[in-house]
């Protein structure tokens, strides 16, 4: 009968043993789980660009400030490419741009840099707007493959498809070349007023045009902005595109695109 008890009593000792392991188990899950950071995943494209860089500064600040929030970034080529990963419900977080493909299951979280649609021509052409770009011949620098088509819809909503209008597509060594040899009359490039691939451009058009250039308005950027919602009205300020002289002399009225940091609703 006593040797009975004592099995007894062994087995519910060993039994309240493994239910205290269990319970300190549970708990410390518990705690790992409240405490440890809320990890999520940011679909960045392009790869190199200039938002990748941003979302991994950000992502280490994250770190060194000890918040409850890690990115892992997930590269792409560009950015349709990490919105269709949105999109798909691949990861938690993308940068996307609008006008190139918006996901219909998310919301914006920031907007992290516009881009403004820029027209510039030697002063000496005597173009003050668009309507003066008719039957005349028109550089496109573009750094993105969706810069052409947001050029092109600002240029239709003017009537300015061809044949009323000749695009010729350039790369920034070739600006100078164009306006030196008549075979521009003006400029578009789609980039950040104040920026390095703003000034960039910029330089061989004011060489081109001995420091003379005219800033070219979109006189209905807000109403071209309310037609083409992955559009937005934007101001370019005074000075932003260049300082020796002071370009533009006075705020411009343009259209500009948005990249976007979207999460998954």
């Amino acid at each position: 009968m006593w040797r009975f008890l004592r099995i007894r009593k062994d087995r519910v000792i060993l039994l309240a043993a493994v239910g205290l392991a269990v319970c300190a188990g549970l708990a410390a899950l518990g705690y790992w789980y409240f405490v440890s950071p809320t990890k999520l995943t940011v679909a960045v494209g392009p790869r190199d660009g200039v938002e990748h860089g941003l979302i991994a500064a950000y992502g280490e600040a994250l770190v060194e400030r000890k918040r409850d929030i890690r990115l892992r970034i997930v590269g792409f080529d560009d950015v349709k490419a990490s919105a269709e990963a949105l999109q798909r419900g691949k990861v938690d977080l993308a940068v996307v741009r609008p006008d190139v493909l918006l996901p219909t299951n998310s919301a914006t979280v920031a907007i992290l840099r516009e881009e403004a649609l820029v027209v510039v021509a030697p002063a000496a052409n005597k173009i003050a707007d668009f309507a003066g770009l008719e039957k005349k011949r028109l550089g496109v620098v573009s750094h993105h493959d969706a810069d052409l088509p947001v050029i092109g819809s600002v240029l239709r909503h003017y009537d300015l498809a061809s044949p009323n209008l000749t695009l010729v597509p350039l790369d920034v060594a070739g600006v100078a070349e164009a306006f030196s040899s008549k075979r521009v009359d003006a400029l578009a490039f789609v980039a950040p007023p104040v920026s390095r691939e703003a000034g960039e451009i910029m330089r061989p058009v004011l060489v081109a045009s001995a420091g003379k250039v005219s800033v070219i308005p979109v006189d209905e950027a807000e109403a071209l902005a309310l037609k083409m919602p992955a559009l937005s009205a934007a101001t370019v300020p005074v000075g932003s595109l260049a300082g020796r002289p002071k370009l533009p002399t006075e705020e411009i009225k343009t259209i500009a695109v948005s990249y976007r940091l979207m999460a998954r609703t």
